[in-house]
C-alpha cells in the first residue's frame, strides 16, 4: 500500500484466477471507504507466490502523479508471447476519476526472471531519487552469486520517460560480465524495504530459509551471503557458528525461527516520531507473516535489541506509518487495521470468537466462545453477542453463549468485549451459513495415480463439486468458486484463487520449497446461491512423504543437500517426486587412500518395506532427483586411486628455555 498527499490509500491486491489466467486490481482508499471501482486492473499470473506484488509512489507524485507497480503478467498482459515473467510498470493516477488509465503504463524494467516462488517485492525509492528493486532467487540459489543474472540481487535504477538509466556509481556497471542494475547480491527472498527516518537509509528484510530471518542495511556491492550464509551463520545453522568471510556482509538484525513454526518477515516500518511519541523515532518495526507477530528492534552502533510488541498482530505483508498510526495490511483478512497509540491507563480488551457448527439446515443451534479473550489488565468482562445483524444484542458475563437460527441465510455473527474500566475491544466476527438445500461436497481425483488418496510432486488432480440436483437453485453465472492454499508451517501460499467451474484439473508444482516436508493443501469450494448466499467448505490432501538416507561408500563424505553441506549418513524426510538436489565431493580420503567418485546408486526399499526392493544406479555427481515414496538410501560409491600421501615437518627443539 502507498499513502497519497491526500491521505487517500492506494492498495494492491495479489489477484485471483488460475495461473496465466488471473486477474490483479490496485484499490482506492478514500475518506477511510473502499472504492467501488478499482483504480487499475491487470492480467497477471497469480499462481503460487506471483501476481501484483508491489507498489510505491514516484518521489515527485504531487506533481506528476506517477505510480510503479510490480506484476507477473499474464495471458491478457501487453506484450504477451507465452511465457510469464515479471514486469515494472509507470502508471499515472487521475485523482478526478480515482482511476489510472491501462494506456499510460510505460514498462520500465522488463522479463524479469518468474517462478511460482521467491519473486521478491522490494520495491522502493531511496534518497537518492532511484528506484532500489529486490529481486528473489525464483528457488534457483545458483542464480543469486552469478552477477550476469538478476535473481537474488538489489537493483537500482533511474526511471525515464524512455525506460530507465543506469546510475554511474552502480558499483558493477564496469564487471565485465556483469548486469549493471546490480546493486547488491545474496538475496534469498527480499521482501520489503524501508528508509531511516533520520538519514534515509535503506534496510531489506529478507526472508529465510530454514534458520534465520534478517534484515539488510543496503550498501553499495555489498554481499549478503545467500545460499552460503543465512542470518549470521553458515546456512543451516544456529550460533554459535562461525562469522561472515571478508566477501560476505552479515545482517544488522535477525532472529532463529522458532522450532517447527519457521518465519517469514515480510513488513518492516520506521517510527518517525511524529505519529508515536519521540522516544519511538528510528524504531524498527517488524512483522512476521508466520508467526504473525509485531516486534520492535532498536537499532546501534554495537547491534541491535529486538522486543515482542504485539502478538496475534496477523498475517501481515506491509505497514506504513501515517496520519494517525502504524497501519497494518493483512492479506488474509483483506483488511487495513490502525495501530495507534493511546495515553489512556487502561487497556481495552482483545476479543476472540469461535463457533461451531458454521453450516447447516434450520433450526441450526449454535455455540460461541470467547474463551480465547484477553485483558491486559485482568478486568471483569462483559460479552455483547450480536448474533444476527441488526438483530438484538445480548450481553453476558460468560464467555458462552448459544443461539438458535430458523430461517436460511448468512448471518455475520459479532462479539464486542467491554472490561470494568469501560474499555471496549474491536468488535469480531464470524460467519454462519443456515440452508435447507443440497450442500455440495468437494470430490478429488488423482489422475497421475488414482489408486492413490495422498499426492506426490508433479500429479495432476481433478477437483470436482459433487451436489444432488446439480446446480438447480444456485446463481447460473458462478454456481461454484474454487481456492486452493498450499499450508507450509504455520502460514498459506494461495495457489488459485477465484477460480469459477464446477470442476478443474491442476498439475502439483515439484518445487521443493526449500526442502520442506511438512506442506500440504487446502480446497475451498464456495457455493453461490441464486439469492445471492454462500456457503463454503473445505478439504484436504496429504502429501506421500519419502525417508531419504544419503551415504558413501566406503569413508564418510560430506555431501550438499539442497545446497546445504550434510555429513554422511545423512537422513531427512520429502515429499515423494519433488525434486531434491543431491551433490557428491568429486574425490574422498579414507583410511590411507584417495577415493575418486564412481556412481551413485538408489536403493528404494519402498513404505514400509517393498517386496522386491530395487536398485537403480545413477552415474553423475550431481543429481536432481525426484524421490519415490518410503524408505529409499542413496549411496555414493568410491574407487580407490592412490595412496594419501603424507608430509612431515622437522621438530625444532627450544631447550627449556621461556
Amino acid at each position: 500500500m502507498a499513502f497519497l498527499p491526500s491521505g487517500e490509500i492506494l492498495v494492491a491486491e495479489k489477484g485471483w484466477g488460475s495461473n496465466v489466467d488471473g486477474i490483479s486490481r490496485i484499490r482506492l482508499v478514500r475518506g477511510g471507504s473502499l472504492q467501488a471501482t478499482p483504480v487499475l486492473t491487470l492480467s497477471t499470473n497469480v499462481y503460487l507466490d506471483s501476481g501484483l506484488l508491489a507498489l510505491t509512489l514516484d518521489p515527485h507524485f504531487a506533481r506528476n502523479r506517477h505510480f510503479y507497480v510490480w506484476y507477473a503478467i499474464g495471458q491478457n498482459a501487453r506484450g504477451w508471447d507465452g511465457t510469464s515473467y515479471n514486469r515494472i510498470s509507470r502508471f499515472t493516477f487521475d485523482p478526478a476519476t480515482g482511476t489510472a488509465s491501462p494506456g499510460s503504463e510505460l514498462v520500465i524494467l522488463d522479463r524479469i526472471p518468474w517462478a511460482e516462488w521467491h519473486n521478491g517485492g522490494g520495491l522502493h525509492f531511496g534518497p537518492d531519487g532511484y528506484l532500489y528493486i529486490a529481486l528473489g532467487d525464483i528457488g534457483e540459489p545458483d542464480r543469486v552469486q552469478d552477477l550476469s543474472t538478476w535473481n537474488g540481487k538489489l537493483l537500482r535504477i533511474r526511471p525515464t520517460d524512455a525506460g530507465y538509466e543506469i546510475p554511474p556509481d552502480n558499483p558493477f556497471r564496469e564487471t565485465p560480465g556483469a548486469l549493471p542494475e546490480i546493486y547488491a547480491l545474496g538475496l534469498r527472498s527480499p521482501y520489503r524495504l524501508a528508509a531511516h527516518p533520520d538519514d534515509g537509509t535503506l534496510y531489506l528484510a529478507d526472508v529465510g530459509a530454514q534458520t534465520w530471518e534478517e534484515v539488510n542495511r543496503v550498501q553499495a556491492g555489498a554481499n549478503y551471503g545467500w545460499p552460503v550464509r543465512e542470518g549470521p551463520c553458515p546456512q543451516g545453522q544456529r550460533q554459535p557458528c562461525e562469522s561472515a568471510p571478508t566477501q560476505y556482509t552479515d545482517p544488522i538484525l535477525y532472529y532463529a525461527h522458532p522450532p517447527v513454526l519457521g518465519g517469514a518477515l515480510t513488513a518492516l516500518a520506521f517510527s518517525t516520531g511524529e505519529v508515536y511519541p519521540p522516544e519511538y523515532r528510528g524504531k524498527l518495526f517488524l512483522a512476521d507473516f508466520n508467526l504473525q507477530s509485531l516486534q520492535m528492534a532498536t537499532l546501534t552502533e554495537d547491534g541491535f535489541a529486538l522486543e515482542a510488541f504485539a502478538d496475534g498482530a496477523g498475517a501481515l505483508t506491509d505497514m506504513e506509518f501515517a496520519t494517525g498510526g502504524l497501519y497494518l495490511l493483512n492479506i488474509y483478512r483483506g483488511t487495513i487495521q490502525l495501530l495507534y497509540h493511546s495515553t489512556a491507563a487502561n487497556r481495552p480488551p482483545t476479543a476472540s470468537l469461535e463457533i461451531a457448527p458454521t453450516l447447516g439446515p434450520p433450526p441450526l443451534v449454535v455455540t460461541f466462545s470467547a474463551a480465547g479473550t484477553h485483558d491486559a489488565d485482568d478486568s471483569a468482562l462483559w460479552y455483547h453477542w450480536t448474533p444476527e445483524p441488526g438483530g438484538q444484542t445480548w450481553v453476558t458475563t460468560s464467555p458462552v453463549f448459544t443461539h438458535t437460527y430458523t430461517a436460511d441465510g448468512s448471518y455475520l455473527a459479532t462479539l464486542q468485549v467491554f472490561d470494568a474500566r469501560g474499555g471496549a475491544s474491536e468488535p469480531v466476527t464470524a460467519q454462519v451459513n443456515v440452508y435447507s438445500g443440497a450442500i455440495p461436497s468437494i470430490h478429488l481425483e488423482n489422475l497421475t495415480a488414482p489408486q492413490r488418496q495422498t499426492f506426490q510432486g508433479g500429479d495432476r488432480l481433478r477437483f470436482l463439486a459433487v451436489r444432488e440436483g446439480g446446480t438447480s437453485g444456485l446463481d447460473p453465472e458462478r454456481p461454484y468458486t474454487w481456492r486452493i492454499d498450499l499450508h507450509h508451517n504455520q502460514h498459506t501460499h494461495p495457489a488459485i484463487t477465484g477460480y469459477v467451474g464446477e470442476e478443474g484439473i491442476w498439475t502439483l508444482s515439484r518445487e521443493n520449497h526449500g526442502g520442506d516436508w511438512n506442506l500440504w493443501y487446502r480446497f475451498y469450494l464456495t457455493m453461490r446461491t441464486d439469492n445471492g448466499q454462500e456457503i463454503e467448505l473445505s478439504r484436504e490432501i496429504y502429501p506421500d512423504l519419502s525417508r531419504i538416507r544419503v551415504e558413501s561408500q566406503p569413508g564418510e563424505a560430506i555431501f550438499s543437500v539442497n545446497g546445504r553441506q550434510e555429513p554422511a549418513a545423512y537422513i531427512f524426510k520429502a515429499i515423494a517426486g519433488v525434486e531434491q538436489q543431491l551433490e557428491a565431493p568429486p574425490t574422498l580420503l579414507y583410511k590411507d587412500g584417495i577415493g575418486q567418485f564412481a556412481y551413485w546408486t538408489m536403493f528404494a526399499t519402498g513404505w514400509p518395506a517393498a517386496a522386491s526392493p530395487t536398485e537403480t544406479i545413477l552415474p553423475t555427481r550431481t543429481l536432481t532427483i525426484l524421490p519415490p515414496a518410503g524408505e529409499v538410501v542413496y549411496t555414493a560409491h568410491y574407487t580407490y586411486t592412490r595412496p594419501a600421501y603424507r608430509a612431515f615437518l622437522p621438530r625444532i627443539d627450544q631447550g627449556e628455555g621461556p
